[in-house]
């Protein structure tokens, strides 16, 4: 089978990554991402290539029953360049296919998360029901009104303002797949915003996916000067928009877990090193703090991955992934 690296700027990707991609769909479309396809597989498998370690942005994007070949002649191509393989925010069902191959080692790294747009949060009871109506009834008496973006110059360029507000108010290590491209690849985008007095306060950028139905809902960006309760006022609302059109499925992307778990097929020493490079990412980059967010939406879960395909973890493997993550630590 011949094997073939192409550039993101093939006229097709993002409509193969709408079709079959998840919730890594944005990671792939990032400038930052190389695409590798076949001639005989409708597909892609993004990735991100550091320190001879080949980072793959989830599951190969593609129809069910055309993943492991497609997955196979990856690992073909990457052999010949003597590229190591790392699937990251694999799903359950890819790893155990994947698993079932050979040596590769497999680690439970957090869930996706997802929901029903039906399920109105502000309906929920307990607690989390609680606080999530108490944020947006503040966002409300604070003045804040909720709309869909439609072309408008001036409304477009108040959208990049609010994106480039919210990326210098982040403070600290930041770690990432995409970076908030808002605009670019607008096939299969939407974007609803916040406003007050014609100010626009926030951003959420949601990507079509096609295989679910559904939409990934991700890039959520208040400023750092907006009301209390902004960035749920923008997730409820979008979420009930979705559910006037009959969404039924909504991902918020990855969280991470607590601590590694299902650790499968590596050895001692890689093990202690996944775990320990996993609890000092954890302390420097506050990982909890998208699970806590997301949490109190009460969404699904599912597990997800990260895939070694030489079945170990080294030091130069985690260093590839840092860089794939965008890692960054001022």
């Amino acid at each position: 089978m011949e094997s073939c690296i192409i550039s993101t700027e093939m006229p097709d990707l993002v409509d193969i990554v709408r079709r079959w991609g998840g919730s890594t769909a944005d990671g792939v479309l990032d400038p930052l991402c190389r695409i590798f396809q076949t001639p005989e597989i409708e597909g892609v498998i993004g990735f991100r290539l550091a320190h001879g370690c080949a980072i793959v942005f989830g599951d190969p994007m593609s129809a069910p029953g055309n993943k492991m070949t497609l997955a196979r002649a990856f690992q073909r191509y990457c052999q010949e360049q003597n590229w190591n393989v790392i699937y990251i925010i694999a799903s359950e069902e890819f790893t155990r296919q994947y698993m079932a191959e050979g040596k590769a080692a497999s680690v439970k790294f957090g869930e996706e998360l997802y929901l029903d747009p039906h399920k109105d949060p502000m309906k929920n009871t307990g607690e989390n029901g609680c606080l999530v109506r108490r944020k947006v009834r503040r966002a409300i008496r604070e003045g804040l009104t909720f709309h869909e973006y439609s072309n408008n110059r001036d409304l477009e360029q108040g959208i990049k303002q609010v994106a480039s507000s919210w990326l210098q108010g982040r403070d600290g290590p930041q770690i990432h797949i995409s970076h908030a491209n808002v605009f670019e690849n607008r096939m299969g985008k939407r974007w609803f915003y916040a406003e007050r007095d014609g100010n626009l306060m926030g951003v959420v950028v949601l990507n079509e996916l096609k295989s679910k139905q559904g939409w990934l809902l991700n890039h959520l960006m208040p400023r750092p000067e907006a009301p209390h309760g902004t960035s749920e006022l923008l997730v409820v609302s979008a979420l009930n928009k979705l559910a006037e059109e009959n969404c039924h499925y909504v991902t918020f992307g990855a969280v991470p877990a607590d601590a590694l778990h299902e650790v499968e097929g590596l050895g001692q020493f890689s093990s202690w090193l996944a775990k320990l490079s996993y609890k000092m990412a954890r302390r420097i980059f506050h990982l909890d703090g998208p699970g806590t967010f997301w949490g109190k939406f009460l969404p699904q879960s599912k597990p997800c991955y990260v895939i070694f395909s030489s079945g170990h973890v080294t030091i130069k493997g985690v260093m590839a992934l840092m860089r794939a993550l965008n890692v960054t630590l001022t």
